[in-house]
């Protein structure tokens, strides 16, 4: 007879994930965030998508900096628990992609050389092996696809379509981890990366290490 799992058998497991995946539109909290609830947060405000925005104009380089990034942090998440890839981001970049935005090939491939040109050089050309990829980018809402070859080693990336696939990322690997069947198996990794990655406090817009994660500084929950 197969064992029925529930979720209160691992409710610290449960309060975990749901710590990681907290909703960006609830207001900070004093003494202890996940880097993704901040990191979604700032992308909420840059794109004018939080529930005070006030600036109609989208803030694009930041957002698409910050979006990056926060596949890289989604990718490292599920690589760790899933395939334990201890490797070179790349590898754990392409691997998330390929299951979470279904994008293989040539397109997977440059969309990390995107992400590199971004992420490293704040700029739009990033270079392998000796070739030169260059990458145009913009958040247009009548974009259908995340990217496009428009010439040779020369891509567009919508801004758009990578906003929404990363949302739909985010829901997607936080309702995998909560599904009963998974939780035993990723509950000693899910207490693992907690402390591996720890809290960052937030009050006033000013950060420091928290508490979890074995920082060796506490910052006190008042203005710093």
């Amino acid at each position: 007879m197969n064992t029925i799992i529930t979720k209160n058998e691992y409710p610290e497991t449960v309060e975990k994930i749901e710590f990681i995946f907290r909703d960006p539109d609830l207001d900070a909290d004093p003494t202890n965030n996940s880097q993704l609830y901040l990191l979604r947060r700032d992308i909420n405000r840059c794109l004018c998508q939080n529930k005070d925005c006030k600036n109609l104009e989208k803030i694009l380089w930041p957002a698409t900096l910050s979006i990056l990034a926060g596949v890289d942090l989604l990718a490292t998440y599920y690589n760790n628990l899933r395939f334990r890839i201890d490797s070179h981001h790349e590898e754990k970049f392409k691997k998330f992609i390929l299951d979470f935005f279904s994008l293989e090939g040539e397109l997977k491939n440059a969309l990390y050389r995107f992400r590199c040109a971004i992420i490293h050089n704040y700029g739009l050309v990033a270079t392998n092996e000796g070739k030169v990829y260059r990458f145009d980018f913009n958040y247009l809402e009548t974009d259908k696809v995340l990217i496009n070859k428009l010439n040779t080693r020369h891509y567009y990336v919508s801004l758009f379509i990578l906003d929404i696939k990363f949302r739909k990322a985010v829901n997607s690997l936080k309702q995998h981890l909560l599904d009963e069947k998974n939780l035993p198996v990723y509950t000693y990794a899910i207490d693992q990366l907690s402390n591996h990655f720890g809290g960052i406090v937030y009050y006033n817009q000013t950060s420091g290490s928290s508490c979890s994660g074995g920082a060796p500084i506490c910052y006190p929950a008042k203005k710093l």
